[in-house]
Order: C-alpha cells, then structure tokens, then sequence
C-alpha cells in the first residue's frame, strides 16, 4: 500500500532508495534517527501522518508513476523469491486488502469539459452528495442521488468521488454487488492512491504463481467473509490497517 506514499515508493527517487538501503546496511540510519528523536520535543501523532501524506499531491490516472509503482513491486517480488530460493526458505505471498466500502477516495479528478459544462458536472455530483453523505439515508434520497450521478456519468465517469457516490446509492437500495464494484472501481481511480489499486494484488497474484510461491488471497477471502457489506470498518481501522477482528481473520489465513 506504500507503493506511492511509502519512503521507498515510486515517489521516490530511485538514487535515493538506494543509498538509503546502504546506510542501513551500515546501521548508520539507526543511529541518525535515534539521534533526531533525541532532539524531538514530541512523536509525530498519526493524524499528521495522514496530514503528510495528503500533501505529497495527486497522482493522476495517466501519471507515469502508477507504471512505475507496478514495476518496482514486480522487481521488488522477483528479488525477494531469488533470495529465497538461494537460501531455501519458503516464500508465502499475500493480496492488499484495503477499506473499500467506509473509506472515502482521497483524491478525484475532474472533468476535461468546457466551463459551462463543468459547472453542470459539479452542480450534479455536489446535488448527489448532499443526500449521500447525512447519517441517514432515505430510499427516495437514494434515487434522487442516483438519476443525478446518471446525468453526470453520461457527461464525464471516470472519476473517484461520483463513482464512490454511486457506490452509498445502490447499497442504500439493496443492489449490493452494483454498489460494491462501484467501491472498488472509486478505490482504482482514487487520484490520491493511499490504497494499492487493484492491478497490484494482481502482479502478486501473477508473481506467486510464476515463482511457484505460497499465495494467501487476503483481498478475495476478506471479500468473501465480508459478503454483501464489503470490506469496511468491522475489518478496518482507517484505510488500510486492519482492526482487531481483521487481524484475528488475518492470522487464521
């Protein structure tokens, strides 16, 4: 899940990544980091973290980072199962399971349409998230919500809020397996990625298989133990840590 935002993710430099794993080697990162936590007045809370994360940008849907991330985690496993089989140790691979259905997506894109109809796209999805975001929502909200992401969809569709509207809409009446492609699908065209699109538990899933590693799905077993709710809060405790009861599933795995 780190493939963006994480310190050796596609963010990145690749000059970095690399004299950080030298410095380590050299057990010198250890020492400059208790150094500075010597000097810090106070641990980073985790809302800072998030705050951070937030402020490293958007990567777009046709960012030449995305391709990157996917080849640094394909590279990532090859060298991880060469390592193994030199040294006999068996590898078991698991899939990225991820907050889909509670979680709202970080970051969307906007429509490449003119200004007038821009405004009408906008108008449509903020008409639809009015109703889709109270505490409670009414089946004729639901509906009403609906025929505006309709009328906006048919404009512009590919877009991470809307599609996650869509999403609150059709599970609100009762057409689960609708609403949970729609979370899925927001969850791939999050424009800020702190969740793993799902193209990379597919690489994993192509690369256990090729290696002849151990492959444990955690994306499609929490799907299924999930069911019709989806992965959400009984699983997660923000977008992708998992919650008591997903760790226990997780060890039962």
């Amino acid at each position: 899940h780190n493939e963006f935002y994480g310190v050796y993710g596609a963010e990145e430099s690749a000059r970095y990544n690399g004299l950080d794993y030298l410095l380590r080697q050299l057990h010198l990162a250890h020492l400059v980091q208790s150094a500075l936590g010597l000097l810090a007045k106070n641990a980073m809370p985790a809302t800072d973290l998030l705050k951070l994360m937030a402020e490293r940008g958007e990567v777009p849907l046709d960012d030449m980072r995305r391709e990157r991330a996917k080849s640094h985690l394909r590279n990532n496993l090859r060298q991880i199962g060469q390592l193994c089989r030199e040294a006999g140790v068996p590898l078991v691979l698991c899939t990225l399971a991820a907050n889909e259905t509670a979680f709202a997506p970080a970051g969307s894109s906007t429509p490449p349409l003119d200004a007038h109809s821009s405004g009408d796209w906008l108008n449509l999805v903020e008409s639809a998230g009015e109703h889709l975001t109270r505490d409670y929502i009414t089946r004729e909200a639901a509906e009403e919500a609906l025929t505006s992401l309709d009328r906006a969809g048919a404009q512009s569709d590919r877009h991470a809020w809307p599609t996650y509207l869509r999403g609150r809409a059709l599970q609100r009446l009762g057409q689960d397996r609708a609403a949970l492609k729609a979370f899925r699908a927001a969850r791939d065209l999050d424009t800020m990625p702190w969740r793993a699109p799902s193209d990379h538990s597919e690489i994993i899933r192509a690369e256990a298989e090729q290696m002849g590693a151990v492959l444990v799905d955690v994306e499609n077993e929490l799907r299924t133990l999930a069911g019709a709710q989806g992965i959400g809060w009984q699983y997660m405790v923000d977008h992708v840590h998992f919650s008591t009861a997903g760790q226990t599933l997780l060890a039962r795995l």
